[in-house]
């Protein structure tokens, strides 16, 4: 993130389609790594509702790491990869939700950040949303309910900010469960996660401080659920500045889940750090009863640099449980098309949104043997002369042996696509949130759609929020790190999805999140973006795309 430094069209999509990877590198060649059984200690009970606003300052931005690579200059058609018919693009309801100036009016002193790392998930009555260190509780028409500053939440040491929130609600123990890291300036750390005691975002919660660490950052956890597991994974970065941070490998923390549903101290197995692995992405399970977590990783192995390039992806299933000290990790390392670094999203200032699209995997969700992930790539749409960022999304069948069962970029001609997050319902349709902008398209929350029967070919694309002017922050702009999509534990098959979009005409620094509930066939109603009073549920409101903003 970084500190806040002073005082369109709906064009068709176009979508590519790849060819199904095929053959299965053996786990052998990338050993499961160094394993060590450790204690976390009892947790804090701490009301959401009750932690306000501290008093600090932000005075630091936490960096974009990433593995030192080189990026290719260009990325050329992928073979195999043929366009379907372009799309009309469809406006859908949908409501705001947090924003930068909502932020500063709620916690003026400590939340003026960027990019928002957005987050969002259903419970039972209400929705949750984790921005930077801003936690807040909305109805599912759109009223806002309740805030909390996370860093007097996780009681954050005075001279840290909490960042990179991971938010996600486990229909099967009735949940929340929030990961996030918080950093000083010399790069000193500290990593949490906390758990509620009900289903109630606003009340209580057991917080864990998981690790510490000195000149040493534990970048971006990322966490996925089962049925008795946690699993929550980060990349090391060690050095304190002017040194420029030396990635030192990836950890993944296996925490037993009824340690951490009883409010226990909770028992856990550390894998790594290893340096073969980075960005390593767990899974939300969706199937109940079920006891492997899966986790995925671009270029497997990376012992030679961890750049883009290698045609092939990890594919990780952990069993076992830290309680019985019988956790394995077992890898297969799959052959597919390879992903590329996007060049930077364009905008109608000509300014990019950020130059911190990376092509690594953002999100997954294992679901009945099918694993879906997302991720950002660089592509050329079907008409375009020139490469843009796209949504790279993979599909695994999961099992004895794992294979890809699809692989295929999504594309839009002349337009950029990246931060997606990915999400199936019971029926294994597929919904991706993301944000899109061009030369003529402010940068936009949108979403699309798929079924179950073909995958690559999305049905739509839905409007979740349109852009109001080019993005703008000093000194450097920071978009993303990631979307949401989730479900509805009371209806599996309506899926949530959030992304980030530019909210104010007035203010170019004004990051904004828009949320809408959709199924399929599509029959949600909620407020749209900017508007004032939600309507009741009904048929979703459909109209033609607006005219494209001023250039």
């Amino acid at each position: 993130m970084a500190h806040r430094a002073f005082a369109g069209t709906l064009a068709g999509m176009a979508m590519l389609v790849a060819t199904s990877a095929t053959g299965v590198v053996p786990a052998t060649v990338t050993p499961a790594p160094h394993l060590t059984y450790r204690h976390v200690a009892h947790p804090t009970a701490v009301r959401m509702r009750d932690s306000h606003g501290s008093s600090r300052n932000r005075t630091q931005a936490a960096p974009f790491f990433a593995p030192s690579r080189s990026s290719p200059a260009s990325a050329p058609r992928r073979e195999g990869v043929v366009p379907t018919t372009q799309l009309s693009g469809t406006r859908v309801t949908g409501f705001p939700v947090m924003d930068l100036h909502r932020q500063e009016t709620l916690y003026p002193t400590d939340q003026a950040s960027q990019p928002p790392d957005t987050q969002l998930a259903a419970g039972p009555i209400s929705l949750a949303e984790a921005d930077n260190d801003t936690f807040s509780v909305w109805s599912k028409e759109g009223a806002f309910l309740a805030s909390a500053d996370l860093n007097t939440f996780f009681s954050v040491p005075p001279t840290y900010d909490f960042s990179d929130p991971r938010l996600l609600y486990d229909r099967e123990s009735a949940r929340w469960f929030l990961t996030g890291l918080a950093f000083d300036k010399l790069h000193n750390s500290q990593n949490y996660i906390a758990v509620s005691e009900t289903s109630d975002p606003t009340g209580i919660w057991d917080k864990y401080l998981l690790t510490t660490g000195a000149a040493l950052v534990r970048d971006q956890p990322m966490t996925g659920v089962d049925t008795d597991k946690v699993v929550v994974s980060w990349n090391d970065f060690s050095g304190s500045p002017p040194n420029p941070p030396t990635f030192t490998g990836q950890e993944t923390y296996v925490l037993q889940k009824s340690d951490l549903l009883a409010g226990h101290g909770a028992q856990v197995a550390v894998f790594g750090p290893d340096t073969t692995r980075f960005r390593v992405v767990p899974a939300l399970t969706l199937t109940a009863g079920t006891t492997t977590e899966w986790l995925v990783y671009n270029e497997a192995p990376c012992a030679s640099g961890c750049g883009p390039g290698i045609s092939a992806f990890g594919v990780v299933a952990i069993t076992g449980t830290p309680q019985a000290a019988d956790v394995v990790w077992t890898e297969s390392d799959l052959n597919f098309t390879k992903t590329d670094t996007p060049p930077d999203p364009r905008q109608p200032s000509g300014v990019a949104v950020t130059s911190t699209v990376s092509e690594r995997f953002l999100s997954a969700v294992w679901q009945s043997g099918s694993l879906w992930l997302s991720g950002n790539d660089a592509c050329m749409p079907a008409g375009d002369s020139s490469t843009r960022s796209c949504l790279r999304l993979v599909e695994v069948a999961t099992g004895v042996s794992p294979s890809v069962g699809h692989d295929f970029d999504v594309g839009s001609n002349g337009i950029d696509l990246y931060f997606p997050a990915v999400m199936v319902d019971p029926g294994g349709n597929l919904f991706v949130a993301y944000t899109k902008s061009s030369p003529s398209i402010y940068p936009t929350a949108a979403a699309a759609i798929s079924g179950a029967a073909s995958p690559a070919s999305f049905m739509t694309e839905l409007i979740l929020a349109a852009g109001q002017t080019s993005y703008l922050f000093a000194p450097n702009n920071r978009w993303g790190d990631y979307s949401a999509a989730a479900p509805d534990p009371t209806d599996p098959s309506r899926i949530w999805v959030t992304a980030e979009y530019q909210a104010s005409a007035a203010d170019p620094a004004d990051w904004g999140t828009a949320t809408a509930e959709l199924t399929l066939p599509i029959r949600n109603s909620v407020t749209q973006a900017g508007g004032s009073t939600p309507p009741s549920r009904g048929p979703v409101n459909q109209v033609p795309p607006a005219s494209p903003p001023p250039r």
